[in-house]
């Protein structure tokens, strides 16, 4: 189904359009920065190339944008977030959906609170993956005193963390805002008053940068991010990208303060944000 709708969406983009090139960000940088290469699915060659990987789904290559005429310029400062991963518990706290019904998972209490402030956890029992459950809302009570591990946070925003709800995402790197499913290193959460979910936001620092995928697969990234999330404490100018289920930050930009910011585009081009929508799928 997946495929079926990417190629759907190749084949209206603008083929041949001449745009304006981004840089070494062709399938010779991407070949040289991958132990054993993907399989390519199809090309368009001004825009955006898709590539299976060798579990499943796809990474996609954006190679070129029309103009500077179609990129508005913005000043960001970035933090991340990513999927915590834990071990189900015999003893410890609920997971509770937003009615505060018991989804049938409890994790240690630490577990519990970087599962409520990263907002996905992936559990696991000892020997095998179990499921992934996506922050669901809040519930009227806090379940959870997380302040012994958040104690550079405000008493109302560990007020919150500690009345997160949840529920079981029927995708491994859960869903973001909509229940957009979230792609990492791609999807950033972003505050909508100042970049509108559903915009794709090219970040020159982030071009050229090498990656290794959840997949085991190394790619090169381009430098566009997609608008699939939001987050309490994202506001302004602030960006928070999704690395899935790694805690590691390849991004020399993200530095967690906003005394460094840097310089972003917000692009306007429809076949770039429509191959960004492809692979950020709406979970129904």
């Amino acid at each position: 189904m997946l495929l079926a709708r990417i190629r759907l969406i190749l084949g209206s983009l603008l083929v041949g359009s001449t745009g304006t090139a981004i840089g070494a960000m062709l399938p010779t940088a991407i070949a040289q920065a991958q132990t054993s290469p993907p399989q390519r699915l199809a090309y368009t060659p001004a825009k955006v190339q898709y590539f299976a990987l060798h579990q499943q789904g796809l990474w996609l290559q954006v190679n070129s944008f029309g103009s500077k005429a179609h990129a508005t310029p913005l000043d960001l400062w970035a933090t991340y977030y990513y999927i915590h991963q834990a071990r189900a518990a015999d003893q410890g706290e609920d997971l509770l959906d937003v009615e505060g019904r018991s989804l049938g998972i409890k994790l240690a209490r630490a577990d519990w609170c970087n599962a409520a402030m990263q907002g996905t956890v992936q559990v696991f029992s000892p020997t095998a993956f179990l499921s992934t459950f996506n922050f669901a809302g809040r519930g009227g009570a806090v379940q959870v005193d997380c302040s012994d591990f958040f104690k550079s946070l405000s008493g109302s925003m560990v007020n919150r963390v500690g009345r997160a709800r949840f529920s079981l995402s029927p995708t491994p790197l859960g869903y973001g805002a909509g229940k957009t499913q979230l792609v990492e290193f791609r999807s950033i959460a972003v505050d909508p008053d100042q970049i509108p979910l559903g915009s794709v936001v090219y970040i020159p620092a982030a071009r050229g940068q090498a990656l290794t995928l959840s997949s085991g697969d190394r790619v090169v990234h381009d430098g566009f991010f997609y608008a699939a999330d939001v987050g309490s404490a994202i506001r302004g100018n602030h960006i928070d990208v999704f690395l899935g289920p790694t805690r590691q930050n390849p991004f020399p930009f993200v530095t967690s303060t906003a005394r460094k910011p840097f310089r972003a585009y917000l692009v306007q081009d429809p076949d770039i944000a429509r191959a960004f929508q492809a692979i950020h799928i709406k979970i129904r």
